[in-house]
C-alpha cells in the first residue's frame, strides 16, 4: 500500500471579496467573503490559483500557490495597485514558517525538504485600511 501524504490547506477569507480556487483537489471552489475553507491536497506537485472578485468587480486580484520537489512551496498573494489586502502565510511541516505578504510578487516560503513529509498550509487574507 502506498504511503499516505498530504498538505492540509486552510484559507481564511477576511475580505469583502469572494475567492475562486482553480486547479486544487476540490476544484472548483469559491470561498465567500468572511468564510473559511479547509481541504487536503494529496499531490506532491500542486499548483492552484486564487481569483478575488465581487459582483461588481471581476478578477480584482489573481494569486497562486504551488509546491513541488524543485521549487519547494511558493505563494503569490497577487498584484495590487493599492495594497489593501494582506496575506498571512503559515506552514507547519518539518519546521514552522510564518510571514505576511503585503507587497506584489511571489514568496518562497520553504524548501521541499521542509514539507517532504506533508504538513499544513494556512493562508489568511485580511483587508488592510
Amino acid at each position: 500500500m502506498a504511503e499516505l501524504w498530504g498538505i492540509n490547506v486552510k484559507i481564511v477569507n477576511n475580505t469583502d471579496y469572494d475567492i475562486a480556487i482553480t486547479g486544487a483537489e476540490i476544484d472548483p471552489l469559491t470561498i465567500f467573503a468572511s468564510n473559511i475553507v479547509e481541504w487536503t491536497e494529496i499531490g506532491k506537485s500542486v499548483a492552484f490559483t486564487t481569483d478575488f472578485s465581487t459582483s461588481a468587480i471581476t478578477s480584482y486580484m489573481n494569486g497562486s500557490v504551488l509546491w513541488n520537489s524543485t521549487d519547494g512551496m511558493v505563494v503569490n498573494r497577487g498584484d495590487l495597485a493599492t495594497q489593501n489586502i494582506s496575506m498571512e502565510i503559515f506552514v507547519n511541516g518539518m519546521s514552522e514558517f510564518s510571514q505576511t505578504q503585503t507587497t506584489n510578487g511571489a514568496v518562497t516560503v520553504c524548501t521541499w525538504d521542509d514539507i517532504i513529509d506533508g504538513g499544513n498550509l494556512t493562508l489568511t487574507f485580511n483587508a488592510v485600511s
